[in-house]
């Protein structure tokens, strides 16, 4: 069975050999360097010694509606009827990325998170996954008298509004995307030259850097306006982290996931993203009790897929409707 983490940046696969293997993770491979999905598929597959792969699971992002799918962020259309062809497949199965980000969720061991404060888990509540990338992708996971149920969704495109005098100031001066300032506006890697660049005009200087990597390393060695923003960044995902966690009462626990959360533990470590997310009256108590975490796991998407693929049962899906057959 062939696993794959479709994302606006990158495409992250894996081969599970039969139910009671575990994923064998390939190479990473950059969604840039090839103009189609099959192309990347088959220069990943090729370098490796799997030549017979009979299925797949693709997790994308974005909503799982239709024949074929757009990603939000990449230029890619999945056309798994196509994909079944060009790649021999008897099925493809189609789930959203943080829907397989959730299903891996009660299958992580202690050593694939890392706590950002206080708070334990109710066993068996909801829980809730979010992260920022090329945008931000969230889901929820509910247990079910049929067993863990993922729920989908499109957060990172929901309004994001200013709280507080400082955000007051600076929201005028962030760019716009379609005409609106949504999550992912500002929580993304490209959210974070948005919020840098909206900084330097609200402080009458000329910006510097050009990239997130480039703020983040300018704020890690001290560069004031840098670091202003970093601060900022951690606060509005704990913010955003908090509506969410409320949305859902997720008090089975609430982890970080995605390529900009490894990029930037050191804000979100630090106590402000954690303040943020807590500050949710009149539920301050609740919200404390409610754990953050970071998962550390390098492919929890793919993780995901295959705990899916293993043991369907343990888990409140209606593939049928998300399957092709040959």
């Amino acid at each position: 069975m062939l696993l794959a983490d479709i994302g606006g940046t990158n495409l992250r696969v894996a081969v599970l050999k039969d139910q009671t293997s575990e994923p064998d993770y390939l190479p990473v491979v950059q969604a840039a360097d090839h103009p189609t999905l099959v192309e990347a598929f088959k220069a990943v597959l090729d370098d490796s010694p799997y030549d017979d792969i009979q299925g797949a699971m693709l997790a994308f992002a974005g909503p799982v509606d239709g024949a074929t799918f757009r990603l939000t962020n990449n230029p890619w259309i999945i056309d798994p009827a196509a994909l079944q062809r060009e790649l021999g497949l008897r099925e493809a199965m189609m789930v959203n990325d943080y829907e397989a980000e959730a299903l891996a969720l009660p299958t992580l061991a202690p050593q694939d998170i890392l706590m950002i404060g206080d708070g334990a888990p109710v066993p068996d509540d909801a829980k809730l996954v979010l992260g920022p990338g090329t945008g931000l992708g969230a889901a929820g996971l509910v247990r079910t008298a049929a067993g863990w149920c993922p729920i989908a969704g499109e957060a990172g495109h929901s309004d994001l509004g200013p709280a507080g005098e400082e955000e007051l100031a600076l929201w005028p001066h962030i760019e716009q995307v379609s005409g609106r300032i949504t999550v992912e506006t500002i929580l993304s890697g490209s959210g974070i030259i948005r919020l840098y660049r909206a900084y330097a005009v609200l402080e009458g200087v000329e910006p510097v850097h050009q990239t997130a990597p480039e703020i983040t390393a300018a704020a890690e060695a001290g560069d004031p306006l840098a670091s202003r923003t970093m601060a900022r960044f951690a606060r509005l995902f704990g913010r955003v982290a908090g509506d969410l966690a409320l949305i859902f009462l997720a008090r089975g626990g609430v982890y970080l996931a995605g390529g900009v959360v490894e990029k930037t533990e050191r804000w979100l470590t630090d106590g402000s993203f954690r303040a943020a997310f807590c500050e949710k009256a009149p539920h301050a108590e609740i919200m404390a009790r409610i754990p953050t975490q970071i998962i550390k796991h390098p492919f929890p998407a793919l993780l995901g897929l295959a705990a899916l693929a293993r043991a369907p049962g343990n888990f409140a899906m209606d593939c049928d409707r998300r399957r092709w057959r040959a």
